[in-house]
């Protein structure tokens, strides 16, 4: 992965993870139509971020399990504003995919101690810099 690519990855998860904590924060103030643009812009990025990732099985796993985590809070969101009856069950089975990301990354990736560090180093939220050091 290129400095460059590196670089974007960072950006891209920064933003989204900003775009969560806004999602989150006007859902508990129950202003749902801003928490459902965000949600929009929370799940786009999550998206995006494949665009950026290393073409490794464990990172497109682990980029996986990021986004599963994502749509499981959306569905957990919309459920809770009762504009769907059946978001806790979507929700259900985003995080059943995304623990499947999370176990094929540890056991089908490289050494685990990597893929450790690597799940531990992606599922930080927020990053301080934008160069992952």
């Amino acid at each position: 992965m290129t400095d460059d690519q590196k670089s974007k990855l960072v950006l891209v998860e920064m933003i989204s993870s900003v775009c969560w904590f806004l999602m989150d924060a006007s859902w508990m103030f129950g202003l749902f139509w801003l928490a459902y643009f965000m949600a929009t812009l929370t799940i786009s990025t999550s998206v995006l971020l494949f665009r950026y990732t290393e073409r490794t099985v464990s990172e497109m796993l682990v980029t996986a399990a990021m986004a599963f985590w994502a749509a499981m809070n959306v569905c957990w969101m919309v459920n809770d504003s009762k504009a769907i009856d059946w978001g806790i069950i979507a929700g259900a089975f985003f995080f059943g995919a995304g623990a499947l990301c999370l176990v094929g990354a540890f056991f089908g990736g490289r050494s685990s101690s990597e893929v450790i560090a690597q799940i531990i180093a992606r599922f930080r939220r927020l990053r301080l810099s934008r160069r992952d050091d």
